[in-house]
């Protein structure tokens, strides 16, 4: 029993680590000679784990977990949403170029 919580309470502070939110970026496209729109994910800083005693470290623990997941799959999302319309305006502006 000690072991299997130790390892989730491992796996718990690794995961809350992983705390990201999209962010619009500009780069420069030499094959159309302009500047488009890109989607990134970038890390978060979350709140560290300041003092805390038994049950309410493991609560916090996954607690932090759960945010740390579902930030990954919402700020995915929102990032592969993003870079589709960006793709589809980079294409639609490099055809009005050529």
């Amino acid at each position: 029993m000690r072991f299997s919580r130790f390892t989730l309470i491992a796996g718990v502070l690794l995961a809350s680590g992983c705390v990201v939110k999209p962010k619009t970026i500009h780069v420069y496209d030499e094959h159309c000679n302009i500047l488009v729109r890109k989607a990134v994910l970038e890390p978060d800083q979350s709140k560290q784990l300041l003092r805390c005693t038994n049950e309410d470290c493991v609560d916090q623990l996954v607690v932090s977990g759960i945010v740390g997941a579902g930030s990954v799959i919402v700020a995915g999302s929102i990032v592969m949403v993003s870079n589709v319309v960006y793709w589809i305006e980079r294409e639609q502006e490099c055809q009005a170029i050529n």
